[in-house]
């Protein structure tokens, strides 16, 4: 009796850890994508701004104080680099 005690718990457990793990990998996935001419990116106004991001819903992008902003490409890749999280190179 004591063992299937044990290996329900186990079996809890283990079920729980699984939940909560898919659940972070389906929150924290970013879609990756090529960028062309003409495609319109994400960056933040920030004064120490770097990247340009495919998504506004990049984790590049979540500690943006500033605002975010559309830009086309073009312009973007005069002052910024690619993310190394949403753009594919």
């Amino acid at each position: 009796m004591a063992s299937i005690k044990i290996r329900y718990k186990l079996g809890c457990i283990y079920l729980l850890l699984c939940i909560l793990l898919a659940s972070c990998d389906d929150k924290d996935k970013v879609e990756c994508k090529e960028v062309h001419d003409g495609d319109i990116v994400y960056i933040c106004t920030g004064r120490y701004s770097k990247k340009y991001h495919s998504t506004d819903k990049c984790p590049g992008l979540s500690k943006c104080k500033a605002s975010i902003i559309e830009t086309p490409i073009e312009e973007a890749r005069t002052n910024y680099k690619p993310c190394r999280y949403c753009i594919i190179q």
